[in-house]
């Protein structure tokens, strides 16, 4: 902590690891669901975009790529 320069007092307001835990979490869930409003408004209304390419891509036996994957 030194080196870069963060003093005791700095240390002291830093978050613990379980509330960084806790906002990657967060944010992790939001986006998420911003991404799947974005799927599924693609799969209903392509666009000429590349979200719609990837949401409308297959693989070489024909199958569509999942949720999980896309995201």
């Amino acid at each position: 902590a030194d080196r870069l320069g963060v003093t005791e007092r700095d240390e002291r307001n830093r978050p613990t690891p379980a509330a960084l835990t806790a906002l990657v979490g967060e944010a992790t869930a939001q986006i998420s669901a911003y991404l799947m409003t974005l799927i599924e408004a693609r799969r209903s209304r392509p666009e000429d975009d590349l979200l719609t390419r990837l949401v409308s891509a297959r693989r070489a036996d024909g199958s569509a790529f999942t949720d999980t994957e896309l995201m």
